[in-house]
């Protein structure tokens, strides 16, 4: 995955990723494609009423990792991904050594 795309919420030009709530508390729903972000934001309701289409971004890898984590400090503790398709997730305190096991896969 070259890219984490997610589902843009607030401004346009200061987007913040959707976030689902949890047992745990919220998470960010991450997706591992534009389609299924897409798709998502359809079957959520968060569609732009006017134009029909989905309002996302995506954030290439690796630097991806340290954007979720950085909601760690404004309460956010996991990620969900594919919500609702798949649905399993990742404590953010988990992130770290995802990010070590990308970059010692890319040398």
């Amino acid at each position: 995955m070259a890219h984490w795309f997610f589902i843009a919420r607030g401004a346009a030009d200061r987007p913040r990723p959707y976030a689902a709530a949890s047992e745990q508390g919220p998470m960010i729903c991450l997706y591992s494609s534009a389609e299924r972000a897409s798709e998502a934001a359809r079957g959520l309701g968060l569609v732009d009423p006017e134009s029909g289409t989905a309002p996302l971004f995506g954030v290439p890898m690796p630097a991806a990792i340290d954007y979720v984590a950085a909601f760690g400090k404004a309460g956010v503790v996991g990620v969900v991904l594919d919500h609702p398709r798949i649905g399993h997730h990742i404590p953010l305190a988990n992130l770290g050594l995802l990010k070590s096991w990308i970059e010692g896969a890319a040398r």
